[in-house]
């Protein structure tokens, strides 16, 4: 087959719900399924073609798009295998499960607890695989009443869509390369793409690309690996779908190892928007998911593609992958360790492509993120105090005095509010009752807020809280 890379930049916010529920929080996919590309391609060239093209071309396994993954540092990433797994307080070093002598594991280290790893995407790095975070927003909507033209009542939803600047590697392979020619001219260009459309959600910017992701390797022994590089549809005898495949569906010979396998299934509804209903539910193999086969005879040709639906993005498997590989002399433990991306990487992700005044709303809104995690740290910081000296500060004489405090905060101007709190507990009236303990206590911790600002918020919030407990 000849194939195509491209990379799709979310110029805008965008939802590909991850259910089709008409209710509560839609929750968005963290990758861009490949049906999406189909249905671009197709609204711009299904009407032009003859009958015999369009089932060619988008009824038949003559054309693959394929999903479109997170992509930094010229690469598509990969859904973490389900066969890595990491100790429970080391987050770092993997563990391959098919590959582990559990017995052997249990006797060396028996306070070693396997845990799985579930989410997420990486790329792979000097043998770290590095995981991508996708930025995600959340708004809130109400359902539309045309009829009375108002909001429609109890009818309030959640959506999660992936964040504006993000970038996606995707292929797409055709039998016939003048037929990947008009599709790399329909792809081409700005597009409108998951829900929501029509308001502020779904542009996207799709271009010829490049990018780097694992291949085939070759079959060493008799027990192979089949990693999901998508979700995996198969269709049984009896033309249902199923959840237990046979060795042969997934291109080779022989059986498949279940108790060494790590299978995760998905069930959705696809949306078609040409008939504007949902179709039937699929059910399936997610992505990510490992199966471990016995081979009996050796296969020529390695299987890419499996199952059906493979025009909509499903389907794709790589065969022994580089990263499912052991360390050698090791009980299971991967060539590979788990790590993250700096900042400035995953800045890179978030806001790729992104105009100034954008840049700017990004800024002030990481200025009150800060500013919201700060006011977290510095009412902890309170409640500590409280809890630590409260048996100091609960005596009657101080009631009165604290609520002077308190006073003194709310009223003054930031920068004069640490005078003016010691000059009240060193040369006032009740400086005697201030004298030693309680006056050093909290004349050190007003020192170590790291601003006026953050010093007047404190004092209230000690206040506030010291007084209560008198109160009591």
């Amino acid at each position: 087959m000849h194939n195509k890379q491209f990379i799709c930049t979310l110029l805008s916010d965008v939802i590909l719900s991850m259910h089709s529920s008409a209710t509560g929080i839609k929750e968005t996919l963290d990758f861009i399924p490949g049906n999406n590309f189909l249905g671009i391609v197709a609204k711009q060239l299904y009407n032009k073609l003859k009958e015999e093209e369009q089932l060619a071309l988008f009824h038949s396994a003559e054309v693959y798009f394929g999903d479109a993954h997170p992509y930094i540092h010229g690469q598509r990433a990969i859904r973490v295998p389900a066969a890595f797994y990491h100790p429970k307080y080391d987050e770092n070093t993997l563990y391959i499960h098919h590959l582990v002598n559990h017995t052997q594991l249990h006797r060396e280290q028996q306070q070693l607890q396997l845990k799985q790893c579930r989410r997420g995407f990486y790329i792979i790095e000097d043998n770290i695989l590095k995981k991508v975070n996708i930025s995600t927003n959340i708004s809130v909507k109400s359902a539309y009443d045309s009829e009375n033209r108002r909001s429609k009542d109890e009818q309030m939803y959640t959506y999660q869509s992936m964040q504006q600047g993000a970038q996606f590697a995707f292929e797409v392979r055709a039998n016939n390369a003048e037929v990947l020619v008009q599709i790399e001219n329909a792809l081409c260009g700005i597009h409108s793409i998951g829900r929501s459309r029509t308001a502020q959600y779904g542009r996207v910017e799709i271009a010829v690309g490049d990018f780097q992701e694992p291949e085939n390797q070759a079959i060493t022994s008799t027990e192979v690996v089949v990693y999901a590089d998508s979700r995996l549809i198969f269709i049984d005898q009896y033309g249902l779908s199923t959840m237990q495949p046979t060795a042969e569906d997934l291109g080779l010979n022989g059986k498949i190892l279940w108790d060494k396998s790590q299978i995760r299934t998905f069930q959705y509804a696809p949306w078609n928007g040409k008939r504007q209903e949902w179709d039937m539910d699929r059910c399936g193999i997610e992505k990510g998911s490992v199966f471990v086969v016995e081979c009996t005879d050796v296969v020529e040709n390695l299987p890419s593609l499996v199952g059906t639906y493979t025009s909509e993005g499903f389907g794709k498997v790589i065969i022994n992958p580089a990263f499912l590989q052991p360390k050698p002399n090791t009980n299971g433990q991967s060539l590979y360790q788990l790590g993250k991306l700096s900042s400035n990487e995953q800045y890179a992700i978030r806001y790729h492509h992104i105009g100034e005044c954008d840049r700017a709303l990004v800024q002030m809104l990481e200025m009150k993120q800060a500013k919201l995690a700060l006011e977290q740290k510095i009412y902890q910081a309170a409640k500590d105090f409280v809890e630590k000296h409260k048996n100091i500060y609960k005596q009657a004489k101080f009631k009165s005095q604290w609520g002077q405090i308190r006073s003194i905060a709310m009223s003054t101007n930031p920068t004069a509010i640490e005078t003016e709190v010691k000059n009240f507990i060193t040369k006032g009236v009740k400086e005697k009752d201030w004298r030693g303990k309680p006056q050093e206590l909290l004349t050190t911790e007003m020192q170590k807020q790291p601003s006026p600002e953050a010093l007047q918020l404190f004092l209230v919030n000690v206040a506030s809280r010291i007084t209560k407990l008198l109160n009591q």
